[in-house]
């Protein structure tokens, strides 16, 4: 049985860091620190915050967890959505009062500077249930009558419960605690209705009589961008061989037949970078409001 750990990851007010510095480098930092009569820690200190400060770093907002194949998006570091920030920007944003949740908002972020280990450890907070809130989905027969409510997570960075989250950190970032253990545990909140922030967020499916679309998706919010293909589409029809539409499967659980929404990326390199150049394709005309 998985064991947990609580009250720890509490950010501390400063930290000690090692460094190696080239000599001549030592020394240059030693005479500019002396200069402005610094210790040589309150110069670099000070240096950090007047570039954070100036340099803009590109801040990734699209979330990575809702893509179809998380490696694909990291490696090749594709922001569908994105903006520009000073790195003191980012940090007011990604700093809190515990090192969970900054971790999970630096990851989400700034995917493509993780580690190997930190990837890991982001893949699995997004994987497990008990951290993240739930919402109900319908599915309708054409007459608008309920013949089945299945469950979502939310797919934006506020559908997170950081309680759940914290009370686990660090087992999870030691390594200490089973992942199959954290995968029994019940969903982390039941809502009534998904959250805004979640822009691909659904409202409801109804049946159709189409056997090769049996469902009709209806999003929650209008302003989602719904991403349609069209058989029209110049870049669809010159790679359709290399391209997987979304499609809809229905699976057996215990808890009766689930609705799984599926996009599957090709395994072929130079097929996934038609996919992706498609993918960025339809990202850009839903941003510009195609």
């Amino acid at each position: 049985m998985g064991r947990k750990k609580g009250g720890g990851g509490k950010l501390n007010r400063s930290e000690i860091i090692q460094a190696r510095l080239d000599p001549k480098l030592h020394m240059a930092a030693e005479i500019m620190a002396r200069a402005e009569r610094r210790t040589l820690s309150s110069f670099i200190e000070r240096s950090i915050e007047q570039m954070a400060k100036t340099l803009k770093v590109k801040r990734n907002l699209f979330n990575t967890w809702m893509s179809p194949d998380y490696e694909i998006f990291t490696q090749d570091k594709l922001y569908s959505h994105f903006d520009r920030v000073t790195v003191e920007e980012a940090v007011k944003d990604i700093h809190g009062n515990h090192e969970a949740i900054s971790f999970f908002k630096f990851a989400s972020y700034f995917p493509e500077l993780l580690t190997r280990d930190e990837e890991e450890l982001f893949r699995t907070i997004i994987s497990i249930p008990y951290f993240w809130m739930y919402y109900p989905i319908n599915t309708e027969d054409q007459k608008g009558r309920i013949i089945h409510t299945s469950w979502a997570q939310v797919n934006a960075l506020e559908g997170l419960v950081y309680d759940h989250l914290i009370e686990y950190w660090d087992s999870l970032k030691s390594k200490e605690i089973e992942i199959e253990y954290l995968e029994n545990l019940p969903v982390g909140k039941e809502i009534s209705a998904p959250l805004k922030q979640d822009l691909k967020a659904i409202k409801k499916y109804i049946e159709t009589d189409d056997p090769s679309k049996p469902y009709k998706i209806i999003y929650a919010w209008n302003k989602n961008p719904a991403f349609e293909i069209s058989s029209d589409d110049f870049f669809w029809k010159k790679n359709a061989q290399k391209l997987v539409t979304q499609k809809i499967e229905i699976r057996q659980t215990a808890e009766g037949p689930q609705i799984v929404t599926v996009l599957v990326p090709p395994s072929n390199k130079e097929d996934q970078k038609a996919w992706l150049q498609f993918y960025k394709n339809k990202m850009e005309e839903i941003n510009n409001g195609n």
